[in-house]
């Protein structure tokens, strides 16, 4: 019975004991997986699968990278209590292509695709937070092998600071292509875009770009094209790359010695009549010496100077691009100074000068008309802008002065007025010192009273010229043309002496060029009409064939340069350049560009200028004559015509001076060359300067014949 007893306890202890094991072993289990689960939780491991065996753990699952592996095998072994870690993990293979991505949606940003770690997930969503503040960021990356060994980093990033500049859409990395597509937030955003996309200075190298987003529209639509001074400044939108291109195209072509400032930006909502709105704008703007044509919409605004009296009847007349309104603030071109002139022989009143208007001629008719009644009024005025404040009022105040005299002049340039003259008593000669003057202006009064007598003249003249005294020539007439090697001078001169120095200055100027005289000799030359015709003859020296004429005090100047800058030039010299009293236009074509040539051709046409057209300097100096500059626009034309031939730049001097002076004036003149070559465009890296003194005469020096063949500049061309 006692032994019964004993077993029925001992049989109840080891049952209570194995109920005890096994409850507490339960209890070790769960609180083992429990702590390794909030490990996994933690690092997003949570794809790990567990069991427990007391405290022997087994884990499984598929490690998305590697790294993941391992750092779940670590996380198991770290945890207190852990005997035993049985891996049976399995590792999932690399991911192809690999793909990263960041969406918006208004203010809300997306983060997918795949991350290689859980450390580089961390630092995106903290880059994410730095630049988007506190918008929305939603991750939905997931971790895998497989990015691209270099650069990824780098097209994260790119992504990361382009993608606020969608309205809505995504950037998407796929291996080694960069992806944007949506909506831009606005004109400037997708700009900016298109700027970064086109592989600017952040963009991740190795890597190609993409862009596939919409381009907005721009409201109001505006383009413009301004003209300052040497530049051409291009700003507003495009409605395509194409377009920019064909835009820029254009500009060069018609702007070929202008620097082109590009300031454009991509944006849709363009004019229908798009293409023919540029090419008329560019077209426009071509025909100003200074100003802007813009397009806003549907208009089309022009603000500026005219180059010249053509240009700005031609900008009047342009057909406008259909569907399109013009607003035109065009003003002829500015005559500096404004200059006018009466002119009363007691027969006739002739007008010369400028005036503002057709309309304003017309009230100016009327005027003289008026206070000179039954008198011929010949006008001669030319059409000009920058003309005084109170012009009509100084015109009106002219005309009222200049009646009250039996013959005389009234001029004005800008504020000055001047009045010159006989009067025919006393009376009116008091009058007219007692006439108040108009505002704002400086008034001269040179009027001789009947009784005061003109000086004698010189009693000294020749046959042909007493022969000339009979009467004034009208219009006085006096022209030069160049055809090909031939200047052919005719027209009316005022004495042989003036005929003599005109045909010496000729033969200066066109060295080499056969010169015929056809000039007669006539009364009526108006004041400073010879300065005005040494001026001309200077001026066709820069033509290739062209005619330069003075009748009255009108100067005119048409034919053809060889350069655009030698065209700009002669336009300045005739709107700013001529005696008091002369006014001007300019009818001038740029020659358009030869064919290439070799260097040797080129050299042999180099050569064959310079032989007969000297470049020429200021005695003792390394400053340009006017005939030296106007010969050079044909050297640089022709050295255009082989822009891979290398240029040395050779000076010469006779044996005047000593040696060391000599080869120094030589290198400066040299280098002058060389500074003109490569303003009128010519690269500086085609050109090299030596100066070699007296050491290579070609000619005696013992005559001024031969030190003035030795004094020369030669061009030596290489490839």
């Amino acid at each position: 019975m006692f032994f019964r007893g004993l077993l029925v306890t001992v049989l109840a202890t080891i049952v209570l004991s194995l109920i005890a094991a096994f409850v507490n072993r339960s209890a070790i289990e769960t609180d083992l997986t429990s702590r390794i689960g909030a490990i996994y939780t933690a690092y997003g491991n949570d794809w790990v699968k567990m069991s427990a065996n007391g405290r022997d753990i087994t884990i499984s699952g598929k490690a998305p990278v590697a790294s993941a592996q391992n750092s779940a095998l670590e996380s198991a072994r770290s945890v207190y209590g852990v005997r035993t870690v049985i891996n049976t993990l399995e590792v999932s293979p690399p991911v192809s292509p690999y793909t990263w991505s960041i969406g918006k949606d208004d203010k809300a940003f997306i983060l997918g695709g795949h991350v290689p770690s859980t450390e580089m997930r961390a630092e995106i969503r903290k880059v994410s937070r730095k630049l988007y503040g506190e918008a929305d960021i939603s991750d939905r990356m997931k971790l895998a092998d497989g990015a691209p060994e270099e650069g990824w980093k780098e097209a994260l990033d790119f992504a990361l600071q382009n993608v606020e500049h969608l309205g809505k859409g995504e950037i998407r990395i796929s291996d080694s292509v960069v992806t944007i597509d949506g909506e831009a937030a606005n004109v400037d955003a997708y700009n900016k875009i298109a700027e970064a996309f086109r592989g600017g200075p952040e963009a991740p190298d190795g890597y190609i770009l993409a862009s596939r987003v919409e381009l907005p529209a721009a409201k109001p639509y505006i383009w413009a094209i301004e003209m300052v001074g040497k530049k051409v400044n291009l700003t507003g939108f495009v409605p395509s790359v194409d377009a920019h291109g064909e835009v820029i195209s254009r500009v060069r072509e018609r702007f070929q010695s202008e620097e082109i400032n590009d300031k454009l930006k991509l944006a849709s909502g363009e004019p229908t009549a798009w293409d023919e709105t540029i090419i008329y704008a560019i077209n426009q703007l071509k025909k100003l010496r200074a100003g802007k044509v813009s397009v806003l919409d549907d208009k089309i605004s022009i603000s500026g100077e005219a180059l010249d009296n053509p240009s700005y009847d031609s900008l009047v007349k342009a057909h406008v691009p259909e569907e399109m309104r013009l607003k035109a603030e065009i003003h002829r071109p500015a005559a500096l100074p404004y200059r006018w002139n009466a002119a009363w022989n007691g027969s006739h009143l002739e007008l010369t000068g400028h005036v503002p208007s057709d309309e304003f001629r017309m009230k100016m008719s009327k005027i003289a008309s008026a206070a000179f009644p039954d008198i011929q009024v010949v006008d001669r005025t030319h059409l000009a802008s920058g003309e005084p404040k109170n012009f009509p009022e100084l015109v009106t105040f002219a005309l009222s002065q200049l009646k009250n005299l039996k013959s005389g002049n009234f001029s004005i340039s800008d504020k000055d007025l001047h009045l010159s003259g006989k009067t025919p008593d006393e009376a009116v000669l008091e009058k007219l010192k007692e006439a108040g003057k108009p505002e704002g202006v400086e008034y001269k009064l040179n009027v001789k009273g009947p009784a005061e007598k003109e000086p004698a003249k010189p009693e000294d003249k020749s046959t042909d010229d007493l022969k000339q005294d009979a009467g004034a020539i009208s219009p006085y007439v006096w022209s030069s043309r160049r055809i090909g090697s031939e200047i052919i001078m005719s027209g009316y001169v005022p004495s042989k002496e003036i005929k003599s120095k005109l045909a010496a200055l000729a033969r200066r100027i066109f060295s080499g060029s056969k010169i015929s005289d056809e000039m007669k000799i006539g009364a009526g030359a108006p004041d400073d009409w010879l300065a005005a015709t040494r001026l001309a003859l200077q001026q066709l020296g820069r033509l290739e064939n062209g005619r330069v004429q003075i009748k009255d005090r009108d100067f005119s100047v048409r034919g053809q340069t060889f350069l655009a800058s030698g065209r700009e030039e002669l336009g300045m010299m005739v709107a700013e350049g001529l005696p008091d009293g002369f006014t001007g236009t300019a009818n001038v074509l740029v020659k358009e560009p030869g064919e290439e040539v070799k260097y040797e051709e080129c050299q042999s046409l180099v050569n064959s200028i310079i032989s007969t057209t000297r470049i020429t300097f200021q005695t003792a100096k390394a400053d340009l004559t006017q005939e030296g500059r106007a010969r050079l626009d044909r050297v640089v034309y022709t050295l255009n015509r082989c822009p891979s031939a290398k240029i040395e730049i050779g000076g010469h001097t006779d044996s005047d001076g000593d040696d060391a002076s000599n080869m120094t004036l030589s290198q400066k003149r040299a280098e002058t060359v060389k500074a003109e070559l490569a303003a009128a465009g010519i690269a500086e890296d085609r050109m090299s300067a030596k100066g070699y003194g007296e050491t290579q005469p070609v000619a005696d020096n013992s005559t001024p014949e031969d030190k003035a063949k030795n004094r020369r500049i030669e061009f030596k061309l290489e490839q």
